[in-house]
């Protein structure tokens, strides 16, 4: 599968280049309803969204660009995200400062040296919203000349002179650093984070944070705060950092900061299409920060509704790309994550050994009470297990002409608790998925 996405991406983006943007989206759309089917191959891309960047410039690409460069750094296996043209290398060349460090593009075969097509380029396009063309002397409008104006030029035209105002659409053809000789290999900078971050981030974000005993990962928009599971709950500190800046990322669309529709139900494709836009958000932001994501085991549940919110939108997955790199790009930008640094010691995996030794010196003497408590939590154990999460009273309501239902379950620990969704989607769930939705809310 992942090879067959990317002989796509590469047929669709290098080999055969669109001739208009209507094509370029519509390939963009086709190439990322392909890619996210595969759990790995949708991660490799996200991972690589919100950093290629053009290398003379200095500046990150927007929009559908990016999303174009960031799949075919996955399907090439680029690692640099720094990108140029055949004309950023002229001019590199041309300058007297730089006559020793000449840049050119790779040959495939070194002892021929480079032939035409040894390296192929990606296409991508850019717009200028208010262009005015020139008109000619019959009246007609000269295509090829015309100038950017801004909008108080474009309301002091006369009716007649805005039908010469038009969106152009310019095409530029990029390389990639690693096709080119003679350029700086990219150093990453890796750094090292704590909890801290996690707590650097939401203060930053003016979001609340708790750390909860049990339950799941989730944003309350109500409180406008973000509750995590007890740090301790984690597998490792990935889990932790991918888990947070998921929800940070649903914290965006707050109305106070990128004002998104995040009040949605489950089952519902609003609630789909903000999944996807916090999911690939946290992908790009753990990118950014060099911390290693772990594919989610759900993803195949996550597409089928992802999917399903793209039939009523057909520009859903652009748009939710889109609205992930805002927000990506907002966090970054609210807890000036560029700059953030934080000291943090290294254990030595050495340093375990001494305790290792010390707990087999004091096994022999605390077995006996061991096997005791062990035998009390057995008797335990089975009282709690007839006392599981049971679903109580269910209610349901009509909400903007979509049917809710309200279920009451009690928690195993005797606490109540709720969960809220639409109808046709808790109805159409198998038994073992009830299980699985009750336990992912600690109800269970």
């Amino acid at each position: 599968m992942t090879n067959t996405i990317k002989t796509n991406i590469i047929e669709s983006f290098i080999i055969n280049k669109a001739k208009t943007y209507s094509d370029y989206k519509k390939n963009v759309e086709t190439m990322l309803e392909e890619g996210i089917k595969d759990a790995q191959t949708w991660e490799n891309v996200c991972r690589r969204l919100g950093l290629q960047k053009s290398l003379t410039r200095d500046k990150i690409y927007n929009g559908i660009n990016q999303t174009v460069l960031g799949m075919v750094a996955f399907a090439k296996g680029y690692e640099d995200t720094r990108w140029l043209t055949l004309k950023d290398i002229e001019n590199h060349n041309s300058q007297k400062q730089n006559a020793d460090k000449q840049w050119k593009l790779k040959a495939a075969d070194p002892k021929k040296g480079y032939q035409k097509g040894d390296q192929k380029c990606v296409e991508i396009m850019y717009f200028i919203p208010r262009y005015l063309y020139e008109k000619l002397a019959d009246g007609k409008i000269d295509w090829k000349h015309g100038r950017q104006i801004s909008e108080a030029e474009y309301k002091a035209l006369s009716e007649e002179d805005k039908k010469r105002v038009f969106t152009k659409t310019i095409k530029s053809f990029v390389f990639n650093a690693e096709q080119v000789e003679g350029i700086e290999p990219l150093v990453k900078e890796t750094k090292k984070f704590s909890v801290k971050l996690i707590e650097h981030i939401a203060k930053k974000l003016h979001l609340g944070l708790d750390y909860e005993s049990n339950g799941s990962p989730c944003y309350i928009p109500s409180r406008d705060a973000v509750s995590l599971p007890a740090v301790k709950l984690f597998k490792s500190q990935k889990y932790l950092y991918a888990s947070a800046l998921h929800e940070f990322s649903h914290a965006t669309g707050h109305e106070s900061r990128l004002n998104r529709d995040i009040r949605n139900f489950f089952g519902t494709e609003a609630y789909a299409f903000e999944e996807l836009v916090a999911e690939s958000s946290a992908t790009m932001l753990c990118a950014y920060l060099g911390i290693e994501k772990e594919v989610d085991k759900n993803h195949k549940a996550y597409v089928k509704s992802w999917l399903k919110a793209c039939k009523e939108n057909k520009n859903a997955l652009i748009d939710a790309f889109k609205l992930a790199e805002k927000a990506c790009d907002y966090i970054i930008q609210e807890a000036d994550l560029e700059n953030y640094e934080e000291v943090v010691e290294v254990v030595e995996e050495t340093s375990k050994e001494p305790k290792k030794e010390a707990k087999k010196a004091t096994a022999k003497a605390t077995e006996k009470k061991a096997k005791a408590v062990k035998t009390t939590e057995k008797k335990t154990s089975k009282k709690s297990a007839t006392k599981k999460a049971d679903i109580g009273r269910m209610s349901s309501r009509i909400d903007q002409g979509t049917e809710i239902i309200r279920i009451d379950l009690e928690k195993a620990d005797g606490t109540n608790a709720w969960i809220e969704m639409t109808k046709e989607f808790y109805m159409n769930l198998k038994k073992t998925q009830k299980k699985q939705l009750e336990k992912m809310w600690g109800l269970a």
